[in-house]
């Protein structure tokens, strides 16, 4: 047995890094979040490692040290990184450092993470690919724990005004946790987990959806989960291997499935905030209400973009605005035509590369992500979703050999 690589270990660490210090819990102890201050505080002490862990690596390089690359990047991931990279900068030369945290953790860190592991055996993605769905499914145990006692377990954000309460685990916001439970769940169809650990895995994810709260991903990531059964049937039929009893085992379990949802929607706390609130609440209009946005900016800024502290204040002397629950509105508005479009297409040759060759579950997963950020905003903000997506995207693209 070969010893794991140094490089995969502290990736390793990074990766924990970023998990286990949520946005909510660096705000004790450093202004991460704040306006203004120090901008070398503003990025996260997970995303610095992967960045110094680049460096080195392109240093040793350089030197002709390291050895050849066993695995060849994603396509189209450099293509992407590299075009990130120069939005981040052309912004920082434009509106100042306010940004450039945000587009390294949420984008620049975990492009460079996956691409330093493309660098070694397709293993350690795989392993990593895993790993990724193992926490989400014990993040998605302690979001229905919460959720149980009524109280959060870690340090978190002012949630009150929500109303209800909604669980916030690991990940910080209730809104984070959804976009990463909902785009990742696709992936366990993958794995070579027994199928009760499947179910178990995928239950979980499902019902926490409900301790958060959010009705949107919910009703994305049950679409992409049936999406994902739909592409899987096709291929079966196309490959025939598709027989009476998976008709029949698929059938009732979404009987099974649809009948346990309805008992939690309708006979627990749990479903209180969808059926009380339902289609009368203010946050389903936002997501309606988000286009209007690009109404009240003038075409030069439509088309260059605006900084945060214009579009605060847009928002500030506008409150019919509300919130703006719809990541690619933001990320317009943020970038403007000029970069959006670029990077709207550079990310769909990136996807487009990831589902090359994809199980259905993978293709499934990527429309669902994309269908995620149309209702929600987390994107919009420094997170870890894009990295826990690309690990079990690239991982377990496939499904599993089956011994």
């Amino acid at each position: 047995m070969s010893p794991t690589p140094a490089l995969y270990k502290v990736l390793w660490l990074a990766l924990m890094l970023r998990v286990g210090l949520s946005t909510e819990m660096l705000n004790l102890f450093i202004p991460y979040t704040a306006p203004g201050g120090n901008p070398f505080l503003k990025i996260h002490p997970g995303s610095y490692l992967i960045l110094l862990t680049a460096g080195l690596y392109l240093f040793r390089k350089a030197t002709h040290i390291a050895s050849a690359s066993p695995v060849s990047p994603p396509k189209g991931l450099m293509q992407f990184l590299y075009l990130i990279t120069l939005i981040a900068l052309i912004n920082t030369v434009r509106f100042g450092t306010s940004g450039m945290a945000y587009v390294v953790d949420t984008f620049i860190a975990p492009l460079l993470f996956i691409a330093l592991l493309s660098t070694l055996p397709a293993v350690f993605m795989r392993k990593l690919g895993v790993f990724t769905l193992v926490i989400v499914t014990i993040n998605s145990g302690i979001a229905m724990a919460e959720f149980a006692c009524r109280t959060h377990f870690l340090p978190h954000g002012k949630f009150e005004s929500f109303g209800h309460f909604r669980a916030s685990a690991l990940f910080g916001h209730p809104l984070n946790n959804a976009l990463i439970t909902a785009a990742v769940a696709p992936f366990v169809m993958n794995t070579s987990w027994k199928t009760w650990q499947k179910i178990l895995s995928l239950s979980l994810m499902l019902v926490s959806l409900l301790a958060y709260g959010a009705r949107g991903a919910l009703m994305a990531g049950g679409f992409t989960l049936l999406l994902a059964v739909l592409l899987k049937a096709r291929q079966m039929k196309r490959d025939n291997t598709l027989s009476l009893t998976h008709i029949t085992s698929s059938y009732l379990m979404g009987i099974i499935a649809a009948g346990a949802l309805a008992l939690l929607l309708l006979a627990t706390p749990m479903g209180d905030r969808f059926l009380d609130l339902g289609l009368s609440d203010s946050s389903v209009a936002h997501r309606f209400k988000a286009f209007n946005l690009l109404g009240y900016l003038s075409p030069l800024q439509l088309i260059t973009g605006i900084n945060f502290s214009t579009y605060s204040l847009l928002l500030e002397m506008n409150p019919e605005l509300g919130i703006i629950e719809n990541f690619w509105i933001n990320l317009l508005a943020s970038f403007g035509l000029i970069l959006f479009v670029p990077f709207l297409i550079s990310l769909g040759i990136f996807f487009r590369g990831m589902a090359h060759k994809a199980s259905p579950a993978t293709v499934a997963a990527l429309i669902g992500f994309l269908l995620i950020a149309s209702t929600n905003n987390s994107l919009s903000t420094k997170t870890l979703a894009f990295m826990l997506f690309l690990l079990p995207a690239l991982g377990l693209k496939t499904e599993a050999k089956r011994s």
